[in-house]
């Protein structure tokens, strides 16, 4: 019971996308591991700091 009749709507064709072209902002500007790792290092140490400064100064 779980066929469509015969007389129903074909399934859609979803077309092919093409790859998101970067911003014009980031042409020449290759993003390499290394720099991600620093900035997801430099972003935790900054909230690891934070936090640390609220603790201790808590109490």
């Amino acid at each position: 019971m779980d066929q469509e009749p015969p007389g129903g709507p074909p399934p859609p064709n979803l077309p092919v996308r093409s790859p998101r072209k970067p911003p014009h902002w980031m042409d020449g500007r290759k993003l390499d591991q290394r720099s991600i790792l620093l900035t997801v290092f430099f972003v935790v140490a900054q909230i690891g700091a934070c936090w640390l400064w609220g603790f201790l100064t808590s109490g």
